[in-house]
């Protein structure tokens, strides 16, 4: 039982990373996008 939780919680880090990731590039692609076309992308 203790494995498979310390499975999960690493699991679940690796997934809060990823969003991290994923939410700091989709900041930067944005404000990319924003600063070449000066138009708001959604």
């Amino acid at each position: 039982m203790q494995k498979f939780v310390h499975t999960m919680s690493l699991r679940n880090a690796k997934l809060h990373q990823i969003l991290i990731y994923l939410s700091t590039y989709n900041n930067i692609f944005k404000n990319s996008y924003l600063f070449q076309f000066g138009t708001p992308f959604l």
